[in-house]
C-alpha cells in the first residue's frame, strides 16, 4: 500500500478501505516551494525563468500536477474519499492553491482555498485546502509569530468550521527552521509555540467544546520543549501530539543526515485523542511514502525524491512526506 506507515491502531486500515459517511481524513504536507514563475519583485528571484533555479511554466505545472496525484493517491488509499482538510505549506501566493484545485484530477473534489497573504522573508506561506460541501467554514485568520529584530517568519493560519455539527478548529504551522543550529534557533521556536499556544487558548474562550487541530512543519521534534510546551494550554486544556509514540520507530516525514524524523506532526484536543467514548475520535495515523515519491540511493536507503538538490533540479515531490489522519464520528 504504501513504502511505509506508522499506525497508532492495528485495525485502522480494516475501516480505511470502504466508505464512511462519519470518517475523514486530515492531510498536512510540506510541499517544498510551491512557487509560480510570475516575478515578485521581493522575494522571488530564484524562482523565475531567468532565476538560478530555472523555474519555468513546465515545472511549475509538474510541481502541481505532483501534489495533486499524491491527494488522489491518497483519496484512492481511503476508500475512493478526498480528505476534509489539507494542509499545504511552503506556497508562494494564494493563486497557486487555485492553479491546483482546477486541475481536472482535483475537479470533483470541491476544494477551496483558505489563504493569507504573509511577511515571510523566503516569501513562502501556508494554506489550506477544505471540502466546502462537508466543512461549513466560519472564520479565517491568522496569528503572526513577532520574532526579535523584526525578522519575518510565517504566520499561523486559523481556520474555524464545523464538520458533522462538531467545531473544529484548524492551525496550519509553518514554525521557523533551523538554520544556524539549535541552539540559535530553538528560542525563535518557542515564539511560535507560544503564538500557538495563545491562540489555541483564545479560541478555548470562545468556545470550550471546539476541537483542536494543529498541524504542520514545525521544524522541531515531537519530544522538543517547543512541541512539549502544547500538552497543557494556559486555562486547563490538554493537548497531545500524536506524532511522539511514534518516534521511536525509526520512520518519519524527514530525513536528513541518514536519520528519519516528524517534524511533520497533528497535535490535537486530548477528546480526540481518546479511544474510549463517543464523539470526535482520531483513529489512524501515517506517513504518505507511494513509491513514486521516494528516491533509492546506492546503498539502498530511501528518502523522499525532492523537487531541487542544491540549485539542481531531479523533478521530484519534496523533501518531505505528507502525513494523514483520519478523524471518525463515534455515536
Amino acid at each position: 500500500m504504501m513504502a511505509f506507515s506508522s499506525c497508532l491502531w492495528k485495525n485502522s486500515t480494516a475501516t480505511k478501505q470502504a466508505k464512511d459517511e462519519d470518517s475523514t481524513i486530515i492531510m498536512s504536507y510540506n510541499v517544498e516551494n510551491l512557487f509560480d514563475t510570475i516575478n515578485d519583485p521581493e522575494n522571488d528571484e530564484d524562482f523565475l525563468p531567468s532565476g538560478k533555479l530555472k523555474w519555468n511554466k513546465q515545472r511549475y505545472e509538474e510541481k502541481l500536477n505532483h501534489i495533486a496525484q499524491v491527494i488522489n493517491g491518497l483519496k484512492v488509499e481511503n476508500g475512493d474519499r478526498f480528505p476534509l482538510v489539507i494542509g499545504l505549506i511552503e506556497v508562494e501566493h494564494a493563486s497557486c492553491l487555485e492553479d491546483l484545485v482546477k486541475l481536472p484530477s482535483l475537479q470533483t473534489a470541491q476544494y477551496k482555498v483558505a489563504f493569507i497573504e504573509g511577511e515571510d522573508e523566503r516569501g513562502i506561506d501556508v494554506g489550506m485546502l477544505y471540502n466546502s460541501n462537508d466543512l461549513k467554514v466560519k472564520s479565517i485568520a491568522k496569528h503572526d509569530i513577532v520574532l526579535p529584530d523584526n525578522d519575518k517568519t510565517r504566520h499561523i493560519l486559523e481556520v474555524v468550521g464545523n464538520w458533522k455539527g462538531q467545531e473544529i478548529a484548524f492551525y496550519v504551522n509553518h514554525w521557523p527552521s533551523r538554520s544556524g543550529g539549535t541552539e540559535k534557533s530553538a528560542p525563535l521556536r518557542l515564539i511560535a509555540s507560544a503564538t500557538l499556544e495563545k491562540a489555541i487558548q483564545v479560541r478555548l474562550q470562545s468556545n470550550p467544546n471546539c476541537k483542536i487541530v494543529a498541524m504542520g512543519d514545525f521544524n522541531d521534534y515531537p519530544t522538543d520543549i517547543s512541541l512539549t510546551n502544547l500538552d497543557a494550554i494556559d486555562g486547563g486544556a490538554a493537548m497531545v501530539n500524536m506524532m511522539r509514540p511514534l518516534v521511536n520507530e525509526k520512520k518519519g516525514s524527514h530525513y536528513f543526515k541518514g536519520e528519519w524524523g516528524y517534524l511533520d506532526q497533528f497535535v490535537v484536543s486530548s477528546s480526540l485523542a481518546d479511544t474510549l467514548g463517543s464523539g470526535l475520535k482520531v483513529r489512524n495515523i501515517e506517513t504518505i511514502a507511494f513509491d513514486y515519491m521516494m528516491y533509492t540511493n546506492s546503498k539502498g536507503e530511501m528518502s523522499p525524491a525532492r523537487t531541487y538538490v542544491g540549485d539542481a533540479y531531479k523533478g521530484g515531490y519534496s523533501d518531505h512526506l505528507p502525513i494523514e489522519m483520519e478523524l471518525r464520528l463515534i455515536k
